[in-house]
């Protein structure tokens, strides 16, 4: 999806304006990736590594090229309380302009950079970025090459010939970290959705420019008709036959190990030819109209806290942030990982470190959200697509590492729509474009990943080595399962039918016949209806979604005042 010019006049406004203006000034340069990268290797504060980077000189770089390291102060994930919208604005307009204008004077007076990257690795989705900061920063416009796609004329051909989308203009950021306001301590983005452009003040962290221009590979993708996915998605290559799966959760939920799982706890059998493909583990586009999965990056950005020092996986970095580096024996600077110095460490890491990965796929057979809601086994199927997207729309999960949160809110299950905290327009067209998307035959899956309410109230972890391999079952078409009575739309395994993955299972993880474990599934079953309530009184999703929830909160409370009658009559 190719854009059109982003200087026709017709369609702007005065942030856009603002923005776009920035790049003519006379402090402003255009730098290639080599010249990022030379920038990047003199910036003070980055440490240059005796890790080579990967594949350097494959993309123009120098052939000893290494890996670079920087790291951010107090800030270490990305502060979506920062994040302001034009068309919210409302009546604050005008402050924000007079805001945003003083911040571009005050970058006139500083040496500014300037680079062009891509989002979308298929001619029907290809969208360009134009990436301005200060040159003390040029190691995030290094990232934004290596994370997204940097400009090589092979991609440039490619771009030339794919899809115009009309009325779209190409995506437009500029960046100053070093900015400083008084009423924003936290930093300040202004967002044009409408616009396609973006301005990222006082803040460091590379995940909120990759986020940020994510957030337009998503909006441009659902303007065009697709389903915009903050998730992974892989495809099984199975002796029954293939099947493709996308994940939803966020950093930190298993996301990213589930999608990138090459073997399944042996479960993938390769000596019979078995194989995964992974498409990404991050960010994708399904375009219904082709029936396919778009990647909108050709890397990774990896947590790198269980990676281990001199691991393999370094081989496949290019550059990393938040990291502990140290001389070894030898006197090489090398990187100590594991969240040593902090948490959330990163790194930007080749998708070759897969072993097959493909830059599309077929439209996802079965869309799985990860959900960290205790009430809920490890797998549940969603028989009603209404309730699928109900289910999407309040997905229940936990703040992670990833995101500039308090402490207090760390562990505190909180729902996240589609597990999409970066979300610029209406709910509702999530809503129907899920909806379009199980009505097409997509199965929807809830996996918890966190721990199950076991009898007794004791909480049983759910390890991925069960959760690996049951995914496996799923795409195999052989997961059997029932109707679960106390929640319509929601089936649960048959009892014996996963005890060959765990000879314990049903004992560990079929609901317990306790009526604690139902008023607290109660409880947290009403949790999602006023919240999904709140958004349908707010115009962000359709009723019927919520009745969905509704109904079977009914027989739920039915359910739970038979068992209550019973105790009663001591039966």
């Amino acid at each position: 999806m190719a854009t059109e010019s982003v200087l026709n006049p017709k369609r702007t406004s005065s942030f856009q304006g603002i923005i776009k203006t920035v790049f003519y000034g006379n402090n402003v340069r255009k730098v290639n990736l080599r010249e990022c990268y030379e920038l990047a290797r003199k910036q003070p504060g980055v440490v240059v590594t005796d890790h080579p980077m990967y594949k350097a000189e494959a993309m123009g770089l120098p052939s000893d090229a290494k890996v670079l390291v920087v790291n951010d102060g107090a800030i270490l994930g990305r502060t979506a309380k920062a994040r302001v919208l034009v068309p919210k604005m409302g009546s604050d307009a005008g402050k924000y302009e007079s805001i945003l204008r003083e911040a571009v004077y005050d970058m006139g007076n500083k040496p500014l950079i300037y680079t062009n990257a891509y989002m979308g690795l298929d001619p029907d989705c290809m969208i360009k970025v134009h990436y301005l900061t200060t040159e003390r920063h040029a190691i995030n416009a290094l990232n934004v090459c290596l994370n997204f796609q940097h400009e090589t004329p092979e991609y440039l051909e490619a771009y030339s010939k794919s899809v115009v989308l009309k009325g779209e203009t190409d995506v437009i950021m500029i960046a100053d970290p070093d900015w400083k306001h008084p009423d924003f301590p936290i930093g300040l983005v202004i967002i044009d959705p409408e616009h396609n452009a973006v301005a990222v003040l006082g803040l460091r962290y590379f995940g909120e420019m990759k986020k940020n221009l994510l957030t337009f590979g998503w909006t441009i993708g659902v303007r065009a008709g697709m389903v915009a996915c903050h998730a992974g998605i892989k495809e099984f290559h199975l002796a029954e036959g293939n099947a493709s799966m996308a994940v939803f959760g966020l950093s930190g939920s298993g996301k990213s190990s589930l999608t990138n799982s090459a073997f399944h706890e042996g479960a993938i059998k390769t000596e019979s030819g078995e194989k995964v493909t992974v498409i990404h583990d991050d960010a994708f586009n399904i375009d219904m109209a082709h029936k396919k999965s778009i990647v909108l990056e050709p890397n990774l950005f990896d947590k790198t806290d269980a990676t281990q020092e001199g691991s393999k996986d370094i081989d496949f970095w290019m550059t990393a942030m938040n990291q502990m580096v140290a001389e070894n024996e030898e006197g090489r600077k090398v990187i100590f990982p594991t969240d040593i110095r902090n948490r959330n460490g990163r790194a930007i890491k080749s998708r070759e470190w897969l072993l097959n990965l493909a830059d599309t796929g077929p439209s996802p057979n079965y869309v799985c959200y990860l959900m960290k809601d205790t009430t809920l086994p490890p797998i549940t199927f969603i028989s009603n697509h209404r309730l699928a997207v109900a289910m999407g729309a309040s997905l229940a999960t936990m703040r992670t590492s990833a995101e500039n949160v308090a402490e207090s809110e760390m562990n505190r299950l909180v729902f996240e729509p589609f597990a999409n905290p970066f979300r610029v327009y209406p709910l509702t067209l999530d809503c129907e474009r899920f909806e379009e998307l199980f009505k097409r035959g997509a199965v929807g899956i809830i996996l918890n990943t966190n721990k199950f309410y076991g009898a007794n109230g004791k909480e049983i972890d759910i390890p991925k080595e069960l959760t690996l391999p049951m995914v496996v079952h799923l795409a195999r078409g052989k997961m059997e399962a029932e109707d679960w009575p106390v929640y319509p739309g929601l089936q649960i395994p048959k009892k014996g039918s996963l005890t060959f993955l765990d000879k314990d299972y049903d004992e560990k993880y079929t609901p317990p016949k306790e009526i604690e474990y139902y008023r607290l599934l109660q409880k947290r079953t009403q949790q999602r209806i006023n919240f999904l309530a709140d958004l349908a009184k707010q115009g962000e999703i359709q009723e019927r979604f919520v009745d969905s929830v509704r109904l079977a909160m009914i027989t739920m409370d039915d359910h739970i005042r038979e068992m209550e009658k019973s105790i009663l009559s001591g039966s």
